[in-house]
């Protein structure tokens, strides 16, 4: 043991030098007494988005605030919520970055927002009610932006016996495919928000398939096989299913080929109509 300590003292040492004279000016050195050093990497910015769901809030923050990665800034945007969102917040405001509580318009809005308050070089939004579902969840993904090539990594989100993406998805897949990845299980580096803009606002339900296929169409992605969030069901993608499968007709009009937009159109039609008689019959 004391020889542990006496070499994490040295490299301690070692490492802080070379940061003062500027070998390494973008890493900090985190000290935990359980996992002695690591080295962290870039800031990560969480966001997450919430109007009157206390209930389910509480579980999200703490599944962020038990990460081993420590260079985490925490954003929380709250619509103005009146169940006791706020006092929860209040709850937590020395452990959370920023927060605010304020009416928006709608999920988009928020989600702009969180950018837009955030410091991070690396963005995650993970929504109210969603987890990360391993505490080194963050850790597994920040450690490929270490390589400055990398711009995106996901990872595989679950909700009961199902995940998003369903199996593993590769750069080569169509980008209507691949555009459906989990934002929740996804991290994105700033330059790709700078580059292709944030959430349209036109968008209700499907801001982030629409934000997908104008990200993915310039930027590849690392592909981390792993279960690293668990999904709430029951949003208002669930409730709307008719604007969503239109919202998602829409966004292939404006970002895919016109030849990929008839070649989906027939089977979102379908979709339109199996969900119309649904809840008519």
């Amino acid at each position: 043991m004391e020889e542990v300590l006496c070499f994490t003292s040295v490299l301690t040492f070692v490492l802080v030098w070379l940061m003062l004279i500027g070998h390494y000016p973008v890493m900090s050195i985190i000290l935990s007494p359980a996992e002695g050093i690591s080295l962290a990497g870039p800031l990560v910015s969480v966001i997450t988005i919430v109007y009157n769901d206390v209930n389910n809030l509480e579980a999200t923050i703490l599944s962020v605030l038990k990460q081993n990665y420590h260079n985490i800034e925490y954003v929380i945007i709250d619509g103005g919520s009146d169940d006791g969102t706020v006092d929860l917040l209040e709850k937590y405001e020395d452990r959370i970055a920023y927060w605010i509580s304020a009416k928006d318009n709608g999920i988009s809005d928020a989600f702009n927002k969180g950018l837009a308050a955030s410091n991070g070089e690396i963005i995650n939004f993970l929504n109210s009610a969603d987890m990360f579902a391993q505490k080194d969840s963050v850790a597994t993904c920040a450690r490929h932006f270490m390589d400055d090539s990398v711009n995106i990594v996901t990872a595989y989100a679950k909700h009961q016996n199902s995940t998003i993406p369903k199996r593993p998805i590769e750069n080569s897949a169509p980008l209507y495919r691949k555009a459906k990845i989990s934002h929740q299980a996804s991290f994105v580096r700033r330059k790709v928000f700078k580059k292709v803009g944030g959430f349209s606002e036109q968008r209700k339900i499907r801001m982030d398939y629409d934000f997908w296929l104008r990200a993915l169409r310039q930027y590849e992605f690392v592909f981390e096989p792993e279960v690293l969030v668990t999904y709430a069901e029951g949003g208002i993608s669930g409730q709307k299913v008719s604007l969503f499968y239109l919202e998602e007709a829409l966004s292939n009009l404006k970002w895919l080929p016109f030849s990929t937009f008839l070649y989906r159109l027939p089977l979102q039609i379908k979709r339109l109509l199996a969900n119309w008689i649904r809840l008519r019959f």
